[in-house]
């Protein structure tokens, strides 16, 4: 896990911080350790806060590997996904602290949390699939529908539209805007006062209450096997590859 995060336990909970030395990059071995990292946490945390180091929390999925094959590419989208829904139904308090820029994939480590926290700063959270040439995954669809606003929904999906923290609060993006330094304690703070709910009925309220969603982003993940394994997701990579 040390090439790609930083993990700590402190008072019962688990700091898990993106660190690739770049730009926190979903690449298979991040994808790996990210999992590795809550496996650890689900032994010995009442509770999990995500972020990141540097001033990008993630920039997205690894595009050297997007570009450098099919059957790659489909594991690391694949695997990304499959994260997104272990951290959407974690069984413990999760709460995502942003530090930064927060790209495509990113944001959907931001829309997972139970508590979400952004940076303020001169700092972007934007989906931007549609910007630079893909389609936007069922996967992310499905979660994007369960946390913006309506009136931002259009906006991000389809337009790809740049925001600020304060306009990612008002979007949905994020419950909290706070300072830099103020990020990792209150992000703690938070993590410990949801850990000291009942666990039981907090877990079980969870996923009664995201059992909607969970069932949307499994379909999702489905769909998305299916239409990226098709000649067209194929035929993109190849052209990418060759530019």
């Amino acid at each position: 896990m040390e090439n790609f995060l930083n993990y700590s336990l402190v008072d019962g909970v688990a700091t898990i911080e993106l660190a690739d030395g770049g730009s926190n990059l979903l690449s298979p071995g991040m994808i790996e350790a990210v999992n590795k990292a809550l496996d650890k946490a689900e032994r010995e945390a009442t509770a999990v806060v995500l972020s990141g180091a540097g001033n990008i929390f993630s920039g997205g999925f690894d595009l050297k590997v997007m570009k450098s094959g099919a059957m790659p590419a489909l594991k690391m989208l694949m695997g990304g996904f499959e994260t997104v829904y272990r951290l959407v139904n974690l069984p413990m308090p999760l709460v995502v602290a942003s530090n930064g820029h927060t790209v495509a994939a990113g944001v959907f480590l931001l829309f997972a949390g139970d508590y979400r926290f952004v940076t303020r700063g001169d700092f972007k959270i934007v989906l931007n699939e549609v910007e630079i040439g893909m389609t936007m995954p069922y996967t992310a669809l499905a979660i994007a529908r369960y946390r913006l606003s309506i009136k931002a929904f259009e906006q991000v999906i389809n337009h790809a539209r740049v925001y600020c923290p304060s306009e990612a609060v008002e979007a949905g993006f994020a419950d909290q805007a706070v300072d830099a330094k103020e990020l990792i304690p209150n992000a703690s703070e938070k993590a410990k006062e949801l850990a000291n709910l009942n666990a039981k009925a907090f877990r079980k309220t969870k996923l009664r209450a995201r059992k909607k969603l969970t069932r949307s982003i499994r379909w999702a993940v489905i769909k998305d096997f299916l239409d990226l394994i098709g000649q067209g997701f194929i035929e993109t990579t190849k052209t990418s590859r060759n530019r």
